[in-house]
């Protein structure tokens, strides 16, 4: 109670009553209701419904009162409303307060020389609003440690241990309250933050306002810059269904204050372009004569690697490159990163952990954190949101297309398969589903060695004609021309094109002399003879 009327005495009254207004007359109301607006309920079921109650109670029996169980279970189920109320008013109140402070110096200075005040007792103003919710905690302590020091049974000791129980249902339907509401706002609070550069709005969508909306995870991390020697500081956002990359900038608000926002430089990525190509590449150390990076020196305790603590990479044994189905990476890594095994000082500032993320159709980020912790968080958090984004996708039968496996050993690009390079697998996704399709279907068997190791340029589909009416797939590669039935996936065979027959549409046939061309080495203007042939 002297918590709740400093609260209503040193910050509330004050700041409706005190000219010239120390917050904007326009927004006071509104704030003060915002804040303060649940603060009377609290008071009044305190005051009505458990203080004079105990004070009665210790009259009639003390100095030793028989118990006290049905005063609280009384108390606790006529104020059970106003307490969630406020707790669900709780973290609104905290980030207006907090918002108001970062624009506002004048409020700042309000609030200081409030705590400075001999009756908040040099605490915050944050201790004070968050009072009744710690009170709340603190009575199932009290009445937790009660039972325990009652010596023997008796009815009063039964109805406390329900007087708890019940006591305890609220705090924890509290907190429950507070932690949904802190994530909406959060979320509120980013999305004024955001601040997306010209011609992102139209191919963006963050809609942070939406139900189930989701931060993830949120943190600092360092990337390069256009050049090796360029670092570039960035807070990342990992939505349910976006990855943000932003640069924190200080912007000088109306009042004199400034506040944080969040500048969206890169197009934010959406969770179904989002890769995770590496968790485990070697550590980097920031050289200490110029901005760029060198190899960490050697080494005493081996680094472990987030993808052999999730053992989430699909890898095969053997001295030959694997001729299965790969998870290939696409980006580079930077030239100065040399695989190391081990750290000589894990905690050195200046030792970064890298993973890269990719952005399909668009770029590849390599991206640093301060410590190894840091990255597999990261890269959990990552492959979290991913699984959960795709196991809704198929959930609702909203996943925009299925795959279906063409080739799984026939096909292997020496230039990638002998990289060892290997993205993390996302659980349920389409390509998984596909992936794990197939090796049901040929479990019983062996995998056949590949048929051809030139790339694969193009590939088309058709049906042959009537009778036979088979279903077909064509590959076009440097080497050749590969065909196979649309439903064998290690049915596949080197063909001559001018003599096989199937080929009777217009763009099985262009592919095919695509193909030719290139593997003859010839310019597109010879494809008329090709053509001809």
């Amino acid at each position: 109670m002297e918590q709740l009327n400093v609260l209503r005495m040193i910050y509330r009254d004050p700041l409706a009553k005190t000219e010239p207004s120390i917050i904007t007359p326009k927004r006071k109301d509104k704030f003060i209701k915002d804040v303060f607006g649940k603060l009377e309920a609290v008071k009044n079921a305190n005051e009505e419904h458990l203080l004079p109650q105990l004070k009665y109670r210790q009259q009639e029996q003390g100095p030793w009162v028989v118990g006290f169980s049905d005063i609280f279970r009384q108390w606790i189920r006529k104020s059970k409303t106003a307490y969630i109320e406020y707790a669900g008013c709780f973290p609104g109140a905290t980030f207006m307060v907090r918002q108001e402070m970062e624009r506002n110096i004048q409020f700042a200075g309000f609030l200081e020389r409030a705590r400075n005040d001999a009756r908040s007792k040099k605490l915050g103003w944050d201790t004070y609003l968050k009072s009744p919710i710690t009170r709340l905690q603190r009575y199932t302590l009290l009445c937790q440690t009660i039972l325990k020091n009652m010596k023997t049974e008796s009815e009063e000791k039964t109805n406390l241990q329900i007087a708890y129980e019940e006591v305890k249902a609220v705090t924890l339907e509290c907190d429950s309250r507070v932690a949904e509401m802190q994530k909406k706002v959060d979320l509120a609070d980013l999305s004024t933050k955001l601040m997306l550069r010209p011609g992102m709005q139209s191919a963006v969508e963050l809609n942070l306002n939406h139900l189930g909306r989701e931060l993830v995870h949120r943190g600092d991390l360092q990337r390069m810059g256009g050049n090796r020697f360029t670092w570039l500081d960035s807070h990342a956002l990992l939505f349910d269904h976006y990855l943000v990359l932003a640069k924190t900038v200080a912007q000088r608000a109306d009042q004199g204050g400034r506040m944080e926002k969040y500048d969206v430089s890169r197009l934010p990525i959406p969770m179904d372009l989002l890769v995770l190509e590496s968790a485990n590449d070697p550590a980097v150390q920031k050289s200490s004569y110029v901005k760029g990076i060198t190899t960490v020196s050697a080494v005493t305790g081996r680094v472990s690697t987030p993808s052999e603590s999730l053992s989430l990479n699909r890898t095969h044994t053997g001295n030959s490159p694997a001729p299965g189905l790969q998870h290939v990476n696409t980006g580079a890594s930077a030239s100065s990163l040399q695989t190391v095994t081990s750290l000589d000082n894990s905690k050195d500032d200046k030792i970064l952990y890298p993973f890269r993320i990719k952005h399909l159709g668009r770029e590849t980020y390599t991206l640093f954190a301060h410590n190894e912790q840091a990255r597999r968080d990261w890269c959990t958090k990552i492959i979290e949101a991913k699984t959960k984004h795709a196991k809704a996708l198929f959930a609702q039968h909203a996943e925009p297309f299925r795959l279906r496996v063409m080739a799984d050993s026939a096909f292997v690009y020496d230039g990638y398969a002998g990289s060892g390079g290997k993205s993390v697998v996302i659980k349920g996704t389409p390509i998984d589903r596909a992936i794990q399709e197939v090796e049901h279907k040929f479990r019983d068997t062996g995998r056949p060695g590949p048929i051809c190791r030139a790339r694969v340029n193009c590939a088309t589909s058709f049906t042959t004609p009537y009778p036979e009416s088979k279903r077909m797939v064509a590959v076009g590669t440097d080497f050749g021309v590969f065909v196979s039935e649309i439903d064998n996936p290690r049915g596949w065979q080197r063909v001559r094109v001018p003599h096989y027959t199937p080929f009777t549409s217009d763009t099985a046939n262009a592919i095919c002399r695509r193909s030719i061309c290139l593997a003859s080495h010839k310019s597109p203007s010879s494809r008329n003879s090709i053509s001809s042939s």
